[in-house]
């Protein structure tokens, strides 16, 4: 290659690479700025929690309030009972993951406008740290993005979030009551007991082995049998809550030495369902739990085959 040649593409090279770093790196640093990160619709401060909930819903006319107690949370309107846990905890977290599509002012008749004067659901919030209640208002649909349009109320500014936010919190009563029959963890289950009209069997655990103690059988029981039996105490769950009734009204049923499903754990917590009779056309049972004193419907279908479960591995273990 000639020298001048040579030169000639050297001073190239060294104008191209000049005019990059002059005015091209710049502009390409510039735009590749980190974007501001999206604002959260709700934040809790480090070592924060959620104390209090409520859930007004104009289209059901229905309205929740719910507090936490330790660990769990628990109904206080229009019901006092447990709540579902995991419900309650993805309401939180839907609001605290979801983020503020935008952000506008809110001026004048805005709020009729967007429909925070009649909010489709208005959802109260508080904390540990921050015990005075916020209300956050979901108003009227956005004609584009699938978005709702929300506010902070007492907040100048609104802003818009996903529809799917919105309908997180379209719950009802009767969705947010705890529906599990027997809430403990019967993996430490200690004793089973179960009395029906004609019939009665207990069955405990010793040194890790689970025994037929009523009547008394000789021998273990495969731990197979054990764990289809709990599993059928873990899969009943209340069709429907009677709340207010008498107990000692004749239709339910109830009698103090009547049929029951019963469980211990470890630690001496015990539980108990009372059955009483069947309830036409529901296809369930009035039940009550001892503990709660609610007439409660429980499938017939499910009961029905807990108490066969019951009695084949007894005759199994006869033989």
């Amino acid at each position: 290659m000639k020298i001048t040649t040579t030169v000639f593409l050297a001073v190239l090279v060294a104008g191209l690479s000049g005019y990059y770093l002059i005015w091209e790196k710049p502009v390409s640093l510039q735009s590749r700025k980190p974007e501001p990160a999206a604002e959260k619709v709700f934040t809790l401060a480090q070592g924060d929690q959620t104390t209090w909930l409520m859930v007004q819903n104009q289209t059901t006319k229905e309205a929740v309030s719910l507090k936490r107690e330790g660990n769990n949370w628990w109904l206080e309107f229009p019901v006092s009972y447990p709540a579902e846990n995991l419900l309650v905890e993805g309401m939180i977290s839907a609001l605290t993951y979801s983020n503020k599509v935008r952000h506008l002012s809110l001026e004048g008749q805005q709020k009729r406008e967007y429909g925070f004067d009649s909010p489709k659901i208005k959802v109260g919030i508080a904390t540990q740290k921050d015990p005075r209640p916020r209300y956050l208002l979901f108003g009227e649909l956005s004609p584009v993005n699938r978005a709702v349009y929300a506010w902070w109320e007492g907040d100048k500014d609104y802003f818009m979030i996903p529809v799917e936010l919105r309908s997180s919190f379209e719950r009802t009563v009767y969705s947010l009551r705890q529906k599990k029959v027997f809430r403990s963890n019967l993996q430490e289950a200690f004793w089973i007991h179960m009395k029906s009209a004609d019939k009665e069997h207990r069955l405990e655990k010793s040194g890790g082995k689970w025994y037929w103690t009523l009547p008394p059988l000789a021998g273990e029981i495969p731990p197979g049998k054990v764990s289809e039996i709990i599993s059928s105490f873990e899969g009943l769950y209340v069709k429907e809550f009677l709340d207010g009734q008498n107990l000692a009204d004749e239709k339910f049923g109830f009698e103090p030495q009547g049929i029951f499903l019963q469980v211990g754990t470890t630690g001496g917590k015990a539980e108990k369902l009372i059955l009483g009779k069947l309830a036409e056309g529901k296809e369930a049972v009035y039940s009550v739990r001892e503990e709660d004193n609610v007439v409660l419907l429980v499938s017939e279908e499910h009961l029905k085959a807990l108490l066969q479960k019951f009695e084949l591995t007894f005759q199994e273990m006869r033989v």
